[in-house]
């Protein structure tokens, strides 16, 4: 595992953070087109969540955007 330079806990494997090094432009540009990718799919207002065939969060239906920790607790109910 390669080591965080002011912490020194562990990030990546050693030949991912080798990787990375090397590539730091195409890692730049996908997290770019990611981040753009996101962005059209919550600007359209459709975002839903749906764990075993079941809907757990729906946007349209709540008319917000659901919050982290309320979504692990939807999603673990129903899991369950």
């Amino acid at each position: 595992y390669q080591r965080r330079e002011h912490g020194g806990s562990y990030l990546l494997p050693t030949p991912a953070a080798q990787w990375v090094s090397e590539n730091r432009g195409v890692c730049i540009i996908g997290a770019f087109l990611c981040n753009m990718f996101a962005g059209q799919l919550l600007s359209t207002g459709a975002f839903e969540v749906t764990c075993n065939d079941t809907l757990v969060f729906s946007k349209i239906q709540q008319g917000r955007m659901i919050h982290i920790d309320d979504l692990r607790r939807l999603i673990s109910q129903v899991a369950q």
